[in-house]
C-alpha cells in the first residue's frame, strides 16, 4: 500500500464528515498511528466514506451515540487493537515488505514489527 500519508489522503483513506457544515471536506486519516483519534460531531449522522485508489482496504471504526442532554464522560475510549494486525497481513499478502518501491523505515512505520529487516 505504500505510503498512504500523502497530502489529502489522495491514494486512500477514510474521511469523516464530522465538522459543523457536511458539505465540505471531513477529516481524513491515511495514517495508521492516527488510530484511535476521537471526534465529536454537534450531528446525529455523521457521513464516514472509505475510500482507496490502490487496493481493497479494511477500517474500523469504533463510536458512541450520547443524547445531546447527557454530560461528557471520562470514561476513555478503548483504543483498536486487531486493526494492524489485520491491515498489515493483506499488506504481506500484497508483498508490500519485498517491495522495493517503500523504505524500511516507511515498512515499520506501516506494519511494525511484520517486516524483517
Amino acid at each position: 500500500m505504500g505510503n498512504l500519508a500523502y497530502y489529502g489522503c489522495i491514494w486512500a483513506g477514510v474521511e469523516i464528515k464530522a465538522l459543523a457544515d457536511q458539505r465540505r471536506t471531513g477529516c481524513r486519516f491515511c495514517f495508521p498511528k492516527l488510530g484511535g483519534t476521537t471526534l465529536i460531531s454537534t450531528h446525529s449522522m455523521v457521513p464516514v466514506i472509505i475510500y482507496s485508489r490502490l487496493y481493497e482496504v479494511t477500517s474500523i471504526l469504533r463510536y458512541r451515540f450520547a443524547p445531546i442532554t447527557s454530560e461528557p464522560t471520562t470514561e476513555e475510549t478503548p483504543q483498536p487493537t486487531c486493526y494492524e494486525h489485520e491491515l498489515c497481513q493483506t499488506l504481506v499478502k500484497l508483498e508490500h515488505c519485498d517491495s522495493s518501491l517503500f523504505t524500511e523505515d516507511l515498512k515499520q512505520q506501516a506494519c511494525p514489527g511484520f517486516c524483517s529487516s
